[in-house]
């Protein structure tokens, strides 16, 4: 892990998913099902932020102001992917010009996160970290893949 990515757990409103194992087959069958306006809602229920509605060419899916990081509070943009493609995140799920995390880039967040139902692909992750780690205003970055997601929700009692 790099000196700017985080996990999960290091955001303080997700540290309850410590303690919390699932099996493939638990978090596959739940997430394959369950719509990205669904797991935004819920985000948004344990972050205490108020859900925004999508429209296309947006920088972001989510914008939170009341996350905290190490007790800190900061901010986190969110790129939120359901499983209408149930399977690892390439970037040709990133919008049809899989310019998204581009997009996300544009956000004056300190915390970029791109979260997928299903597994985050290798290049996904490698082209969120070049885009937060810019020099000229470097920033977290974290990748909530399936399983994470689905011990988010079920940490807090969302499922």
């Amino acid at each position: 892990m790099g000196f700017y990515e985080i996990v999960p757990s290091d955001i303080d409103e997700f540290t309850n998913i410590k303690s919390i194992e699932v099996e493939d087959e638990e978090w596959q069958e739940y997430m394959s099902k369950i719509s990205e306006s669904d797991v935004k809602g819920k985000l948004c229920e344990i972050l205490k932020e108020i859900p925004s509605k999508d429209w296309g060419g947006e920088s972001n899916d989510l914008f939170a102001t009341q996350i905290h990081q190490s007790g800190r509070r900061t901010t986190a943009a969110f790129v939120l992917k359901g499983p209408s493609k149930f399977g690892e995140m390439k970037l040709t799920h990133l919008d049809k010009n899989a310019d998204q995390i581009f997009r996300l880039a544009q956000s004056p967040a300190k915390l970029l996160i791109v979260q997928h139902s299903h597994n985050i692909g290798e290049a996904v992750g490698a082209t969120l970290r070049a885009f937060a780690v810019s020099p000229h205003n470097p920033r977290h970055y974290c990748l909530i893949d399936g399983r994470d997601t689905y011990k988010i929700l079920k940490a807090y009692d969302k499922l």
